[in-house]
């Protein structure tokens, strides 16, 4: 009877760490496994990881504790957000984990935002890996790590191209391409000259600003649509109507803004296309029924604009 508990004992642990490792969302492979990975990795929270260097990745915004928790089991002591959004500070620094804030745009990056960056990275990278991300991690953090790897002759310009490639960068940011193509090599004397206490959080200004408050506003209204337009249990505090109000009123301003005269005037004209979709999804949420086809079909003409309006203007 005493062997028999003993076997049972024996069998129960062993498919109870076979179960655990199974549902361990945290057990990864060794991250330096990531840096010959050919195709982008995604963890509990993270999108598009891709290793640089053994002790640099790029990849999107962390999401939530799902996300912080990933980047701890990846060995990240240190984010590089390169996004206009600023990272979450608080969350991240429960984890142990410090954040620097060095906002890039679509375009060539110029020489301080990269020295700026290298700084950044070697000032941080004996305490633990890097972690360089913008919003979905495909392009600006891509670019940035690339940068980072030429600048401090960590790899050639062949190589980082190849990894963002790998991180899905696209084309179209022919600007983040040519940076990475002729970015030259940086002193070390100049870097650690550069060192200095790098902000948190960048409070952006101007249109960067109402892009950002579009931007969120609009994977608020995604996430309901997931839910099959109910306000999921996990996001109580979405308010559909509001979030279709802050897009077409942030349209509107956008046409009144002091910068609009500057503009190319394809790029007013799709503000105001988008204002008037965003202003259509405002009405049918503030019906009492509610018509899902017509709702989803106006939310989808306001992605498109966005989507073209990045295309043509984000470089």
């Amino acid at each position: 009877m005493i062997r028999f508990c003993i076997i049972l004992c024996f069998v129960y642990f062993c498919v109870s760490c076979v179960v655990s490792e199974r549902s361990n969302p945290y057990k990864f492979k060794n991250a330096l496994s990531l840096s010959t990975a050919t195709k982008p990795a995604f963890f509990p929270g993270l999108k598009q990881v891709v290793a640089f260097q053994d002790d640099l990745f790029s990849g999107s915004r962390p999401e939530g504790e799902w996300g912080m928790k990933s980047l701890v089991e990846l060995n990240v002591a240190s984010i590089i957000c390169v996004d206009g959004i600023a990272p979450e500070v608080e969350r991240a620094r429960e984890y142990g984990i410090n954040t620097i804030h060095l906002p890039l745009k679509y375009n060539s990056p110029n020489k301080t935002q990269i020295l700026d960056l290298c700084s950044a990275f070697m000032m941080n990278r004996l305490n633990g890996n890097v972690y360089i991300h913008c919003h979905h991690g495909k392009h600006r953090s891509a670019a940035a790590a690339a940068l980072v790897s030429i600048a401090l002759d960590l790899s050639n310009a062949q190589e980082m191209k190849e990894r963002m490639q790998v991180s899905e960068t696209s084309q179209y940011y022919t600007g983040l391409w040519e940076a990475v193509e002729r970015q030259q090599l940086i002193s070390m004397s100049e870097v650690v000259k550069n060192e200095k206490i790098f902000p948190s959080i960048v409070k952006p200004t101007g249109m960067t600003a109402q892009m950002i408050d579009i931007d969120e506003a609009l994977d608020r209204l995604l996430l309901v649509k997931q839910s099959k337009w109910i306000v999921p249990e996990s996001h109580p505090d979405l308010a559909p109507t509001a979030d279709a109000g802050i897009i077409a009123e942030t349209f509107r301003s956008m046409q009144l803004d002091e910068e609009s005269p500057f503009l190319n005037k394809n790029f007013v004209d799709q503000t105001i296309n988008a204002f008037h979709e965003a202003s259509r999804l405002e009405q049918i949420l503030n019906t009492d029924t509610i018509d899902v086809e017509l709702f989803s079909e106006h939310l989808r003409r306001v992605e498109q604009t966005c989507i073209q309006c990045h295309k043509a203007w984000r470089k």
